[in-house]
Parts: structure tokens; sequence; C-alpha cells
């Protein structure tokens, strides 16, 4: 449901949508806007191009709650009934405000906090199937990646919202491949990370974005007091100030269906980890023989993606020197046998059996590096596939690349093979 903060027929509006327990509350101060909201509406270019509103939805942490009320609906026929919708179901309703309540305005900015940030992603991608009017999305602590505190709270309670937070959640994941695959079409983002935020990690409040010109703001707060600064001189406030009065000048971004090649995201087939390590180390391979260097391939990926994989690649003292398999593999990137690649290779998927939740990681790059291909871009080929531990597997994506399969047990190669200029091998053993 939109509730109008103010509404003067502007050209523009902010609207801004709270997050997993939250309501109109979140954006208010007693019976007006919250001071957040007060300072923008404070300066004169937002005055003038801006009308302002919230998108409250119901969502409650109890399950006792909600069954109370099933019980009075038997009762009460004509009574409706609130429950916890998913973040899919959120973003339809969202859409559906949107185009009947908000149709009139030029341009439209989304403000989240938490997981209203993710619903505004689920609904940003949605509109793209048509003429989207989103030009701006601020993204406030929004666990991109999923919030810790859910995995818990799922333990506790049943709620599709609480799983929509688990970290690697399936429509999460779905939803960010989705945002990296139309990366040319998506809105100006501006993605804010507290430092004292302990409820979403910094690796997850900071989008999986293929996009160059994407901005990063981060500040002294925690989950809650993001969205409740005390000074307009906090950088919360300003740079939102900032992006908002620069918004009103800037032409309209188009989202036209018919631009778009990749509004509905093509599914891809399953690949698996070692598939797209090798292309990882493929197009490492070759951006250290374009450049000497491993700078351009870490350009290539968000500051959360570095901040995991560059302690691996890179020394951590301040010259940041590379380490001694990158340094191999810069000095002869495509050594004959393949061992340099293959020892950077080894690494990556030491460090995945170590620790799973980097598999996100892997999963952006391997989409970043695929888009670039399907673009026309060269992005390395021949990477080295190493299979560990299970001597049946289906490669796929790769094509004549060397196959190494390892016996856990032993750590012994037990077979090695070149795979055919097709899509997709069986091998057995």
């Amino acid at each position: 449901m939109l509730t109008f903060l103010k509404k003067e027929e502007k050209e523009n509006i902010v609207l801004f949508i709270h997050g997993f327990q939250g309501g109109k509350e979140t954006w208010m101060s007693g019976t007006g806007p919250s001071l957040f909201i007060q300072y923008l509406m404070q300066v004169e270019k937002i005055q003038d191009h801006y009308d302002f509103a919230l998108f409250d939805y119901f969502t409650k942490i109890t399950d006792a709650f909600q069954k109370v009320k099933v019980l009075q609906q038997l009762f009460n026929p004509a009574a409706k009934v609130e429950k916890n919708l998913s973040i899919d179901d959120l973003s339809d309703l969202l859409l559906s405000e949107v185009e009947v309540t908000l149709a009139n305005y030029k341009k439209i900015v989304l403000v989240g906090h938490s997981m209203g940030g993710l619903v505004s992603k689920s609904y940003i991608l949605k509109a793209l199937e048509k003429e989207s009017k989103v030009q701006l999305y601020v993204s406030l602590a929004v666990p991109h990646n999923g919030a810790k505190l859910a995995d818990l709270a799922k333990i506790i309670f049943n709620s599709p919202q609480i799983e929509n937070l688990r970290p690697l959640e399936e429509y999460n994941n779905k939803i960010t491949k989705q945002w990296i695959a139309n990366r040319d079409q998506l809105p100006k983002t501006i993605y804010h990370q507290g430092k004292l935020d302990d409820v979403v990690p910094q690796t997850s409040s900071i989008g999986y974005d293929a996009r160059e010109n994407v901005t990063v703001v981060y500040s002294n707060h925690g989950h809650s007091t993001i969205i409740r600064p005390e000074s307009p001189a906090d950088v919360v406030v300003h740079s939102t100030i900032k992006a908002l009065v620069e918004l009103v000048d800037e032409p309209l971004l188009s989202s036209t269906k018919s631009n778009l090649q990749t509004t509905k995201t093509k599914e891809m087939d399953p690949v698996s980890s070692s598939v797209m390590i090798a292309s990882i180390v493929g197009y490492l391979t070759k951006k250290v023989k374009d450049n000497k260097s491993v700078t351009g391939f870490l350009n290539d990926f968000t500051s959360a993606t570095v901040a995991w994989i560059r302690p691996l690649f890179l020394t951590d003292d301040e010259e940041s020197k590379p380490k001694e398999l990158i340094q191999d593999l810069i000095k002869d990137p495509i050594d004959e046998q393949g061992f340099n690649r293959q020892a950077v290779q080894i690494r990556l998927e030491k460090a995945l059996r170590d620790d799973k939740n980097i598999l996100s990681y892997i999963e952006q790059m391997y989409q970043v590096i695929n888009a670039k291909k399907e673009e026309g871009e060269d992005v390395g080929v021949g990477g080295d596939i190493i299979i560990n531990g299970d001597w049946s597997t289906i490669v796929s994506g790769n094509k004549n690349s060397n196959i190494t399969i390892t016996n856990t047990s032993t750590g012994n190669p037990v077979n090695q093979s070149k795979t055919p200029d097709k899509s997709s091998e069986t091998l057995d053993n």
C-alpha cells in the first residue's frame, strides 16, 4: 500500500520501502516524515521537483499471530487475513502500485532499507519488461547475499521473507544473476554499507554488479541507524541529496522492451564449480598475458568479490605484490604443461572446499565473464578443469580444456584428457 508524505503533482517521486519487521514507522517521526526524509525535503531543488511516498507491506515475525488471524477468518469470512508474503510476491504488489498510482510521474527513485532493497531490486527487474521509470536505486544496508541472523531466525520462525534473507537462497541468487545479465538497462545505483552493521555482512551489503558506474558509500552506522541520520551533513544524507539533485537534469534512461536483449534472463544449464573456476582461471590468464598484472582482472568485479579474492592473489602488505603462484603465471601464462594455471585453479578449489559460502563470489565472477563472452569479448580459452573426488561428472561449456581427475585419497592424477569441441562431455571412470 502506498502512503504519500508529500503530494504536490511534481514530475518525479521518491518511494521509500521498509525492511523485514519494519513498517511506516521506519520512515516516520511521530506523525511526520523522519529526519532523513525531512533533510531531503529541505533542499529547494528536491522540493521543487519531487513528491515523496512510502510503500508499506505486512511483516510479522511470529507464526502464532498468523494462526490466530486464520482462526478469526473461520468465524468471520469477510475479514482480511494479513500474512507474510515472499519478496517475489511483494515486488508484484509494488509493480501494480507503481503502474496504477504512480503512472503520471516521469522519474521514480526507490530507496530500500534491508529487505526493502531486495523488494526494490526484484521490482526493477520485472519493470524492465515494460517502460521502466526507475532512474535511481538507493540501497541502504540491503542483504544482497543474505543476512546472517536470518539463518538463526529461520530455525525459530517460519516465514518466506526470512527464507529470502538467508545467504545463497535460491530466489536471491536468481535476481542476482538477472541483475548482472541486465546490467545495461539498470538504473543508477548507490550501495550504502554501514561499518557497524551486525545484521548484514559487509560482503552482502554491496550487491554483485557488473557495471563500472555504481557508487558505494561507507558510513559509521549500524543496521538501523543508517536510516536515522541525525545531521544533514551525514554522508548518507549528503550522497542521497547529491544524487537526487543531479537526477533532475539528467535525461531519462530508456529501458523499452524492444531495446532489451536480456530482459528475460536466459536460463543457464547447471554449471559445476570446477567449470566456473576453470573459466575464471582462463580469463585471469588472458588478462595477465595482456597486461602483465592482475589489476585489469580485479577491476571487472564488485568490491565485495575483490575483497574476497585479493588476499588469494596479492600479499597483504602495503605494496600488495602478487603472490608466488600469480608471479609464476605472470612470467609464463601459457606454459605448455599448464602447471601455472593449474596452481591457481587448485588454490581456488581449496578456498571453496574450506568455505562453501564463497561459491556466490565464484558464480558472480563466472556470470560477468560469461556475459563478456556473449558480447564477443575474448575471455581466454582452454581453462584447466580439475575434478576432485567425484569420479563421474558432467562438464559443460568449456571447449578444448584439459581435464584432470584427481583421486582425493592419494592426491594423484588418475586420468587426463582433452575435451572435444562441443558444449558437454561425460567422463566416467
